[in-house]
Order: structure tokens, then C-alpha cells, then sequence
């Protein structure tokens, strides 16, 4: 299957021996294992409706979202962190690796990983030549990040790693470097960027499309609350109002279909990131009403974890501070958690790296 020679390459060196990937339904993470940062590359494809032939993958692709003609259409290749197209997966993997083959493949899986997305994925890899292909379950290599690691508590204490993803949100529960207990929710940040989108179209008969709906998100992501850390130092911190915070919003008017653009207060879209943040506090709820009483109190006193792309909602951090009165950590790039983790697993030695292999229980 040779590859369209207009699809950009990454500068991966010829001879890839080991690489990481993070499958994510928004963007994917592909990592040289020797490499300090992850190449992002968009989880999106344009193919012809016609015969359904790829035209542009990746970055490319993702330019021409909402701007693509009616003989066109956008696909993912990946959904609910897994591939669903046998094709697209060969096509999108080969994309990810420049070409250029590598040896040996580490995926980041869920511990609920079926049968049929792992022997799918593993079809996948062999048919394109990997020889190694690994799994790795996700919390338990995002809980060897250094900033993860409770430095006053032994391995038996529990922790509480909370993935806020653009698909889902997932809950661990890890004691003794296993996963006692994994749940997800299928709310995530799509559904909170078509909650924007909805509020515009709406309240303000404006039509924004989905690229113009996540910037709008990622920027009143940071300012519908307080940063209280910034001031910290000082004696006397100023008093920081979201009101005077405005977003510039353009898109068509939906009763004239004429472009339109306005100025709008960050705080017409605070409904929507308390529904969000309300949403993952109650399954939090519900987790917690699963628990005894002892088991609570000892998560209390560890504190939670909260990463992953949807981290960057302030607002999250904070209400689960006040709401269960217990320390909330954040790592500085919290949608880089995974590779962090990565890198202290090839510290390992070999027995203590096969603690994080995931084996499958239905084989």
C-alpha cells in the first residue's frame, strides 16, 4: 500500500527500532522511545465519497474540516481509543511512522480491552511488519510519572487517577501497582465543545464550526476561574475578574447565513463547563459510594490525580478540592502523562516492566 507522496513527513530516523503510541479519538501521540517529546498528529482523515479513496491524513486533513467539499468526507480512523477500520488503520499507522517501519511498537490499552479490538490491533501490526507489538495498560504507566508517585505513601496506599479525555472520562483506582478498580463515562470534551456550539447557534444565532468551537473552549478553559497559584507570593493579590475576560466568536449567522462575528463575555459559557465539571464529580460521587468508609478516607489523604487534554479546565481542579476536601495534583502537561510514565517504564528492569503488560483474562 504505497502512501501518497504529499502526506508530510515527521523526520523519523529510517531505521525506527521502538516507538509508543497513544491512540486518542482527537489526536494521536507517536514517540521514538529515545525521543523526549511525542510528534502529535490529528486522528482525522479525508476520503472521496465516491470510492472512498484517502486524499489527506493527519494535519492536513484537520485543516479542511468544515471547509471540505460536499464530494468529501471527514473520518476518524480511531473511536473509543481503538481502531474501527481495518484499511484506515493501516493507512493512519503508516502516516504516524513516516514509513518507516519500526521494529517494536508499545500501545497505551485500557484494562477493558475486548478480544476483538486486541486481536484487531495486533492483525493491524503484523500485517504492516512490526515484529513487537506490546500493550501497555494505561494507569498503571501513567502512575510511574514521576509527579504521579505519592512521595509519603507506600505502594499499598490508593490512588485515584482521574484521565479526562476528549471521548470519555475514565476513573482508576490503583493499589499494589494494580488497577483495582477502572470505570468509564462516555462524556468528555466533545461533548462540551457542542455544547458550545449549541449556546451560540441558540442564544446568539451564530454557526461556528467544530475547530473554531475547541479554540473558543481551550481559551475560557483558563479564565472562567480564578488562578489563585500566580499570586501566591503576594501579600496582597489582586482581585482577577473573569467578567472583564471577552471572546472574539466568528462564524454565519444562522437567519441570514452572512458572515458574523462578536464580542462576547467568557461567562456566557460557564453553564456549560459547570455541567462538565458537574458531570465528573458525580460519577466521582458514585465511585465513592462504592468504596468503605476506610478506603475514602485513606483517597482523601493521597489526594487525587486529574489529567489528560480536559485537565485544563480550572474549574475542575478546584470543585473537587472544595467539594471533597482533599488535594487535587495536576501535572504542568497534563495531556503528556502516558509518555512521562513511558519513559520511567524503560527504566525498569524486565520483571517490574511486565507488571504493566495488559493479559487479557478471556484467553
Amino acid at each position: 500500500m504505497k502512501m501518497p507522496t504529499k502526506f508530510r513527513s515527521f523526520g523519523f530516523p529510517e531505521n525506527l527500532s521502538e516507538v509508543v503510541i497513544d491512540l486518542g479519538s482527537y489526536q494521536t501521540r507517536v514517540m521514538v522511545a529515545t525521543d523526549s517529546e511525542p510528534t502529535i498528529v490529528p486522528s482525522c482523515m479525508v476520503q472521496t465519497r465516491e470510492d472512498s479513496k484517502v486524499i489527506s491524513i493527519g494535519q492536513d486533513a484537520k485543516e479542511i474540516v468544515g471547509r471540505s467539499a460536499i464530494d468529501l468526507e471527514v473520518v476518524s480512523p480511531i473511536q473509543e481509543g481503538n481502531f474501527t477500520d481495518y484499511r484506515l488503520a493501516k493507512l493512519f499507522l503508516r502516516y504516524c511512522f513516516a514509513e518507516s517501519i519500526p521494529s517494536k511498537a508499545f500501545f497505551f490499552v485500557t484494562p477493558q480491552m475486548n478480544e476483538v479490538q486486541y486481536r484487531a490491533l495486533l492483525k493491524i501490526t503484523r500485517d504492516l511488519g512490526i515484529h513487537h507489538t506490546i500493550l501497555l495498560v494505561r494507569p498503571l504507566i501513567a502512575a510511574l510519572a514521576k509527579q504521579v508517585v505519592p512521595t509519603l505513601h507506600s505502594a499499598s496506599s490508593l490512588q485515584l487517577l482521574i484521565d479526562c479525555g476528549y471521548e470519555s472520562t475514565t476513573f482508576s483506582i490503583l493499589q499494589f501497582e494494580k488497577v483495582f478498580h477502572f470505570h468509564r463515562v462516555w462524556y468528555g470534551g466533545k461533548d462540551l465543545t457542542q455544547d458550545i456550539q449549541h449556546l451560540l447557534k441558540i442564544k446568539f444565532h451564530l454557526e461556528i464550526g467544530s475547530q473554531s468551537a475547541e479554540r473558543l473552549k481551550q481559551e475560557c478553559a483558563h479564565v472562567l476561574m480564578d488562578r489563585k497559584e500566580s499570586f501566591s507570593g503576594l501579600l496582597n493579590p489582586p482581585e482577577i475578574s473573569k467578567k472583564d475576560h471577552f471572546v472574539v466568536v466568528r462564524g454565519r449567522d444562522v437567519m441570514s447565513s452572512l458572515p458574523k462575528s462578536m464580542k462576547l463575555s467568557a461567562e456566557e459559557f460557564r453553564p456549560m463547563f459547570e455541567q462538565y465539571v458537574e458531570s465528573v464529580i458525580d460519577q466521582i460521587t458514585i465511585l465513592t459510594e462504592e468504596l468503605g468508609p476506610e478506603l475514602i478516607e485513606e483517597l482523601i489523604n493521597t489526594g487525587f490525580l486529574v489529567f489528560g487534554g480536559m485537565a485544563v479546565v480550572d474549574m475542575l481542579s478546584q470543585r473537587i478540592e472544595e467539594r471533597y476536601g482533599t488535594s487535587v495534583r495536576r501535572p504542568p502537561y497534563p495531556d503528556l502523562l502516558y509518555h512521562q510514565g513511558f519513559k520511567e517504564f524503560l527504566q525498569l528492569p524486565n520483571n517490574q516492566q511486565k507488571k504493566c503488560y495488559f493479559v487479557p483474562d478471556w484467553l
